[in-house]
């Protein structure tokens, strides 16, 4: 988050995590906030590929996509394809143009 910040000092950047100190009221606010669109940038974990509408997003960027086909389940490439689609469905959700970006390093990998 901090490189984010470095780089875009002038965007509005929420962190979305539940091991942040503030607990389900500070997340609750934040998702608020997200979806009202007082947002320029969200870096989050899992979490925000679950179950939320954020009707302004229009970006979303994933870094290290591939990490858990490297974890020996051999149900990998499945969960991981699953949760990226999920992810990546969090953009565009209004009708408008968006992007979905991935950062990997088996850019041949079927998933």
């Amino acid at each position: 988050a901090e490189e984010v910040v470095a780089h875009f000092p002038d965007s509005r950047t929420i962190v979305l995590s539940s091991d942040l100190m503030g607990g389900v009221r500070r997340l609750r606010l934040e998702l608020e906030a997200i979806a009202k669109g007082e947002a320029d940038i969200v870096i989050g974990t899992q979490l925000v590929a679950k179950g939320h509408n954020f009707p302004n997003m229009t970006l979303v960027g994933v870094v290290d996509a591939d990490l858990g086909l490297a974890n020996g389940d051999p149900r990998a490439a499945e969960r991981t394809f699953q949760l990226l689609s999920q992810v990546t469905g969090r953009a565009g959700r209004t009708g408008k143009k968006s992007l979905g970006l991935l950062q990997t390093f088996q850019p041949d990998h079927p998933v």
